[in-house]
């Protein structure tokens, strides 16, 4: 048999499964159990450690500086008075602390709202869970199809950017994750405002993802559009500087948050904390960069490769550039930092942006074959994830 009959059948085979989970009409049923079962599978495949549901568990005296900085929101952590109990080990650890006194808007919404970081931490377990639900709903208009959607929610499900918002107990990152999509969802030129300062100050890669939550506006299709699809033939490709209501957002966010946060330096009379920013960390983070970037995305590079070579072939070749400069600030960012695969994912918008192009030159099935593929590459394999070593979401090293 000839290597074109076998793949002939493969995609037969493929897209007999395809038809199947159409037919049974699973990415058309109610929107709420289609989110809790993403979440559940995103659970079982990562399976947190809720045994030590808390921020620094084993390092009481870092978890106690995270506990004085939600009671104290507004003022820098006093690292050198609570590390002196810290051991050999833990430069890290006084490092990021340094670092949190600047991310303010978390423990500002739990002072304000009289909870604490159990509390907080409970509220970021249901934030993982709208995270899913609404990775879906920006899929559905990106694809154009809601069952490569629910695929494409399956693998984010599956993969660190839905694993991790279950999984972290010590940096808050779920709301920023959340925070980000909320500003990729969202048309409002004061929603999208209000959501950037405000996911500016959970964390400062939010803002340096804003090149590709601006690609993003530009190249979403309209709202007449979702309602009334193009023919596949007159599609043009994803506009570059095309001007949103959501980019006054953007703008405006962005200059406010620049504001604040010079106002806050200079209250504090420190501008930035660049502990562990350091070149020997950069090297190290380059040798781990492969690794991070596979276990982190797994199957998801299929939407990349796809895109690309998409690009590549219809000459767009200027775009796919323009896409590399708008991910370079967060992939920089995260060259200089320990925690490499975390910082990677704030990233994520990328994965619409290839939607968008996938949409505008394939056709429903072929993008079905994709989406499929890549929720099937993310479930097979396990999550890993790198900070100055490899670790795994995967239940039985958990267990064990």
């Amino acid at each position: 048999m000839r290597n074109s009959e076998r793949l002939s059948q493969l995609l037969q085979r493929l897209d007999a499964v395809i038809v199947s989970i159409d037919a049974h009409g699973w990415a058309k049923r109610s929107f709420a159990p289609i989110v809790l079962t993403l979440a559940v599978i995103s659970l079982v495949t990562a399976c947190p450690d809720y045994a030590h549901f808390g921020p620094y568990p084993g390092v009481p005296w870092a978890a106690e500086a995270v506990a004085w900085k939600f009671n104290h929101p507004f003022a820098l952590i006093p690292v050198a008075e609570v590390s002196h109990r810290a051991g050999a080990s833990d430069g890290g650890i006084i490092e990021q602390l340094g670092k949190r006194s600047y991310r303010i808007a978390i423990p500002a919404a739990a002072n304000t709202l009289g909870i604490g970081i159990t509390t907080t931490l409970v509220v970021q377990q249901a934030a993982a869970v709208v995270f899913l639900g609404i990775f879906v709903l920006v899929a559905r208009e990106a694809l154009g199809d809601a069952t490569s959607a629910l695929f494409a929610g399956l693998m984010a499900a599956t993969s660190f950017v839905g694993q991790w918002g279950f999984n972290d107990f010590t940096n808050f990152d779920g709301f920023a994750y959340l925070t980000l999509l909320l500003i990729l969802w969202m048309r409002s030129a004061v929603c999208v405002a209000l959501l950037t300062l405000f996911g500016g100050f959970c964390d400062e890669r939010v803002i340096l993802a804003i090149p590709l939550v601006w690609l993003w506006h530009a190249a979403r299709p309209a709202r007449q559009e979702l309602q009334r699809p193009q023919p596949l033939e007159t599609r043009e490709n994803p506009g570059a500087f095309q001007f949103a209501r959501a980019h006054w957002g953007l703008l405006a966010g962005f200059l406010g948050f620049g504001v604040l946060r010079l106002l806050l330096g200079f209250h504090w009379h420190q501008m930035v904390d660049t502990s562990g920013m350091r070149f020997a960390v950069m090297k190290s983070n380059l040798l781990w960069l492969p690794l991070a970037l596979f276990g982190g995305i797994k199957g998801g590079a299929l939407l990349f490769f796809g895109a690309g070579l998409l690009m590549v072939t219809l000459g767009g070749e200027s775009y796919l550039a323009l896409v590399g400069f708008a991910t370079a600030p967060c992939v920089i960012a995260a060259l200089w930092v320990y925690d490499l695969t975390r910082s990677l994912t704030f990233a994520f918008p990328s994965y619409f942006l290839a939607m968008c192009v996938l949409r505008r030159h394939m056709s429903r099935i072929e993008i079905r074959r994709l989406t499929f593929c890549a929720a099937f590459g993310c479930a097979i394999f396990p999550t890993y994830w790198v900070l100055l070593r490899v670790y795994c979401l995967l239940p039985v090293l958990r267990w064990l």
